[in-house]
């Protein structure tokens, strides 16, 4: 458990840059999606399906299960790993929590998701595909998820009253709404002719009634010719708008990483010892034997709430428990008068 002080907790600030963002770029096939996706700064291509043989100068990495990337995403914890890269790219996402399933399936000895006893399979799946993926952005990357695109018949019709057809990302509803939650971009690469039948590439990044996309910044325009550069200006456009509204600075990634605070981990022999410390020194505390009774009777009733159980002790943790020990000391300190 890292312990945030919330007297200490400073207003957010902007800033125009798309390193630590995550967005999802999808359109039909060969449309240009990878090679759309590798223009981010330094990337490492995660291929859950191989497609970057006319790709040049590209750092890919080819995904056969999702263990494989498990152990790729432990690597990028490394410092020197987040010195040679600074996005990741998952192409395709749904091939992602495809292997996802089957990595879930291994784990409970099945062969279909719902064989596992009252829904705690599809529960097991998307915890595990959403918390592979939080884990990864907390250390800093840009994440570009690629998906295929499918149409489907809406409720809108057009002039002639026939039903519009709309395009969006070709995923499994469990899949895209998790990847909806994480990311910041929805955008759609499509191609318009002119009149001449020269095409030119755009990103779609409002929703219209044939298109799904979308964004967190309110005044991000509807769409851009591609590419990386047109991005981070539409981006840094928005984020322009949206500072006059709410009257926010701006400020470069550097200064953002340089005032974050790194919360040290503890490991669970400490937390261990900073538990027993905290108790005698509750305990210690006492003005005679009936305080001392007391005493020892209160920190009882706080184990009680935290575990769940009026007979644990602190000795009894585990380090599964760790954040609960954590939880405790907190607790205690508040009651030392420490914070």
């Amino acid at each position: 458990m890292g312990k945030i002080d919330i007297s200490q907790i400073q207003p957010t600030r902007l800033c125009k840059d798309l390193r630590g963002r995550f967005i999802e770029i999808f359109g039909r096939e060969k449309s240009g999606k990878t090679s759309t996706a590798v223009l981010w700064p330094k990337p490492l291509l995660c291929a859950f399906e191989i497609g970057y043989h006319a790709l040049a100068g590209i750092y890919p990495a080819d995904i056969d299960n999702w263990s494989t990337f498990k152990d790729i995403c432990r690597q990028l914890r490394k410092p020197e790993m987040k010195e040679r890269f600074e996005t990741i790219i998952i192409d395709t996402v749904g091939i992602a929590y495809s292997m996802c399933e089957d990595y879930v399936k291994q784990q409970h000895g099945v062969t279909e998701i719902s064989e596992i006893p009252w829904g705690r399979g599809f529960k097991a799946l998307r915890e595990e595909f959403e918390k592979t993926f939080r884990d990864l952005s907390k250390q800093g990357y840009a994440i570009v998820f690629i998906a295929h695109s499918k149409t489907k018949l809406t409720d809108v019709m057009d002039k002639d009253g026939n039903r519009l057809e709309q395009i969006s990302p070709n995923l499994p509803p469990a899949c895209a709404e998790a990847v909806n939650g994480l990311v910041d971009i929805i955008a759609y690469l499509g191609v318009e002719y002119d009149e001449n039948r020269i095409p030119t590439r755009w990103l779609y990044l409002r929703e219209t009634p044939t298109i799904f996309a979308g964004s967190r910044y309110r005044a991000l325009v509807p769409k851009i010719p591609l590419s990386y550069e047109g991005l981070v200006k539409a981006v840094a456009d928005a984020m322009e708008e949206e500072a006059k509204i709410t009257g926010t600075s701006f400020v470069s990634e550097e200064e953002l990483e340089a005032q974050a605070a790194p919360v040290k981990e503890k490991t669970f022999q400490e937390v261990m010892e900073e538990a027993k410390e905290v108790w005698s020194k509750y305990l210690d505390a006492a003005k005679d034997a009936n305080d001392k009774e007391v005493r020892f009777n209160t920190m009882q009733m706080i184990i009680s709430k935290i575990f769940g159980s009026n007979s644990f002790k602190i000795s009894q943790a585990i380090p599964q428990q760790k954040n609960l020990v954590e939880l405790f000391i907190a607790e205690m300190e508040d009651l030392c008068g420490e914070k």
